[in-house]
């Protein structure tokens, strides 16, 4: 009986994450795409004239979109951390979702081929891709080291108390 509730316990903890992973991705494109969108209107509307200020702008707009969308899909109510450590992984998705952001905009500008038509995608999708990666990789990494210290406490604390339980 033990041996099978081990065994729920990991499938559940792997299906934890991968729904996080699967929420955290549609979630991070779909903010990452509103904050091209805000991006593109601030451009427009502020009167901002060269294609660097544009490309920033979409790569923060990116970033910041899809690091609260990111941060949205991993957040856990049940344990909250501290207001600085929130505060932290947020601003630190945000900055790995913006290098993510020019990572996949570098990709896909080079997909395009010179001779034939255009690529299949537009280097502001790949844009959009690399900051969701970017950013789930990172809440992922964090979500791991996380669970392992939340395991490492229950398997202390239910070691002070086996004695007491049958």
């Amino acid at each position: 009986m033990m041996r099978s509730i081990r065994d729920m316990e990991r499938i559940r903890t792997s299906l934890y994450f991968v729904g996080r992973i699967i929420f955290g991705s549609v979630l991070a494109i779909v903010l990452g795409v509103v904050g091209i969108g805000i991006a593109w209107s601030m451009f427009v509307f502020w009167g901002a004239s060269s294609h660097t200020t544009l490309l920033l702008m979409f790569f923060s707009g990116a970033g910041i979109g899809a690091s609260s969308g990111t941060f949205l899909a991993w957040f856990r109510v049940d344990r909250l951390p501290s207001f600085p450590v929130m505060t932290l992984m947020w601003v630190l998705l945000s900055i790995l979702g913006g290098m993510g952001a020019l990572l996949g905009y570098q990709f896909g500008a080079k997909q395009e081929v010179e001779c034939c038509v255009g690529p299949a995608l537009n280097p502001i999708a790949y844009m959009t891709i690399g900051t969701a990666i970017a950013t789930n990789v990172v809440a992922l990494i964090y979500g791991l080291i996380r669970e392992c210290r939340l395991q490492g406490l229950n398997r202390e604390h239910n070691r002070n108390l086996s004695s007491l339980v049958f």
